[in-house]
């Protein structure tokens, strides 16, 4: 690949099978990028409000979708999503560690945030769950230091 001055490649996807075994390299990897490291249902799912949170039985037939995007990859393993289920809509928003995209100097976990997306997408397709993602037009309420992204809303 011929990289110009400038350019960045903020994502880079891996393809294939994993090894039977890590390497020690792999694993040290792994470790300091917390990569097996993943929050708790309770600290990314809400239900109505960020003041309630969202049981694995009131997602009802989205809970596999949320546990997808609560396991799935992250560019920078902090995990920034936030959903708040309200009727038939799913909230995304983004709470974004303070200093961390002015430290890279790009916007890392907006990257995040579509890497959550994809996994919520991809699981609700799978279980043939109806629905679509859609920028509405009337902010739904966050909690502070929330940034609103997108909404699933199911069909």
């Amino acid at each position: 690949m011929e990289v110009k001055p400038g350019e960045l490649f903020p994502i880079i996807s891996p393809f294939g099978f994993s090894a039977k075994k890590r390497s020690t390299r792999d694993s040290m990897i792994r470790f300091a990028a917390r990569g097996d490291k993943r929050k708790p249902w309770n600290a990314l799912f809400f239900l109505e409000s960020p003041e309630k949170t969202l049981a694995a039985d009131e997602a009802g037939e989205y809970a596999l979708p949320l546990e997808m995007v609560r396991l799935g990859p992250s560019a920078s393993n902090k995990q920034p999503w936030r959903i708040v289920k309200a009727d038939n809509q799913f909230h995304f928003f983004k709470e974004a560690s303070l200093g961390y995209a002015k430290a890279l100097g790009f916007d890392i976990q907006s990257i995040d945030m579509g890497i959550a997306m994809c996994h919520f997408h991809l699981a609700a397709i799978g279980r043939r769950l109806p629905g679509s993602f859609s920028k509405l037009a009337n902010t739904p309420a966050g909690s502070d230091g929330w940034t609103y992204h997108m909404t699933w809303i199911a069909g």
